[in-house]
């Protein structure tokens, strides 16, 4: 970004098992960290950032997978996810795809590394398809579970 413009302020920030930092500014354009600065002594971080060359992508290219993602998130298979509920409730706005599988995948991605992962990717149809297999991924793990617990009157194995 040029020395004139400015990102957000930093909602959510994340170091990676490689060093990396991921941060989370909303709103404002995707970005990575070409090079941080030493914090300030009040705890500021500041950093070079480069812009992410965004894919646009229209609704019309996004409705397979939006339909597939609603799909998923209305499965009560997922009942038992936190923040299920604030996700099903993003499906009822009139949000465009690509701010459904953003705020979604912040909800619902267990593991940092997968919400960052998700959203650093600047292909918007390659996102949604990210959170449309994540999705179905954790479909299955749940079912599995399901069914082990009804078929074994002793619960769950362990192992």
């Amino acid at each position: 970004m040029s020395d004139d413009e400015e990102a957000a302020p930093a909602r959510q920030s994340h170091v990676g098992a490689d060093g990396r930092y991921n941060l989370l500014c909303q709103g404002i354009a995707r970005a990575r960290i070409v090079e941080e600065m030493t914090p300030t002594a009040d705890g500021y971080r500041m950093a070079y950032l480069e812009s992410i060359k965004r894919e646009p992508a229209m609704e019309l290219d996004l409705e397979a997978v939006r339909l597939r993602i609603e799909m998923h998130l209305r499965d009560p298979a997922l009942q038992s996810l936190a923040h299920i509920e604030k996700a099903r409730n993003l499906v009822n706005q009139e949000l465009p795809t690509t701010a459904l599988v953003d705020l979604a995948a912040l909800l619902l991605c267990r593991h940092v590394e997968d919400r960052y992962a998700v959203l650093s990717e600047p292909d918007a149809l390659a996102r949604a398809h990210w959170f449309d297999r994540y999705l179905s991924e954790i479909r299955w793990c749940l079912r599995r579970v399901e069914n082990q617990a009804a078929a074994s009157p002793d619960g769950l194995p362990l192992n």
